[in-house]
């Protein structure tokens, strides 16, 4: 039973999951850092950009002023949304290292109308709620139809968080790969492993491009 990784892999917390941190692989790390659907496309699309910027022929010269602008500006927009999103996916993963295991029930699910119905998937809004420690908390979630399917498949949805004043709390089915916390207080690799790949294959390109466009323009 603590080798499952199906969606119902308990009837009870993990054992010892919350007094100790557990250990987090890193190809879990990577998976839940960049190799959601949204971060792989970004990157795949900044990898396209970039060699089309660098060895796509143009009729403006590369020591423009205009371009020399536009390559100090896109590396530092780039830099700044990947900053921002490596901040919040590491507070991610530092929650499945030492978080409290639990399990919150699906309470409402309702369909956001949105202004932008025609560019934009359908969004669910999930209402969740758990206990602990005598408290009822309440989570809520967006997600598309896809995803809502995934994460309410279970009556119970397994989730990490870390209480207090300021809650914080994941929905585990909602992170790339599921990183399911098993009984023996361990995640298994296996679920990461093509979305962790792949992230680093296109942050590998990534490096490799820019490097190989920039050096001869720098000497």
């Amino acid at each position: 039973m603590g080798e499952s990784t199906t969606s119902h892999p308990y009837r009870s917390a993990p054992p010892g999951a919350s007094p100790r941190p557990r250990r987090v692989p890193w190809i879990v790390r990577v998976n839940v850092m960049f190799g959601d659907s949204r971060s792989l496309v970004a990157l795949l699309v900044f990898d396209i950009l970039s060699a089309v910027w660098w060895f796509v022929p143009t009729p403006y010269p590369l020591d423009s002023t205009g371009a020399r602008i536009l390559m100090v500006m896109l590396p530092s927009v780039f830099a700044t949304l990947m900053v921002v999103l490596i901040s919040r996916r590491l507070a991610t993963v530092r929650l499945l290292r030492s978080g409290v295991v639990g399990y919150a029930t699906l309470r409402d699910r309702v369909q956001i109308q949105s202004r932008l119905a025609d560019y934009r998937p359908a969004m669910d809004r999930l209402h969740f709620t758990f206990e602990h420690c005598g408290w009822t908390y309440h989570v809520k979630t967006d997600a598309t139809d896809d995803e809502a399917r995934r994460i309410v498949d279970d009556p119970r949805e397994q989730i990490v968080f870390r209480p207090g004043e300021k809650l914080r709390v994941e929905l585990i089915d909602a992170l790339p790969g599921r990183p399911r916390i098993r009984e023996d207080n361990t995640i298994d690799p296996r679920n990461h492993v093509l979305g962790a790949v792949t992230a680093l294959v296109l942050l590998a390109a990534a490096v490799a491009i820019n490097a190989a466009g920039a050096l001869p323009w720098l000497r």
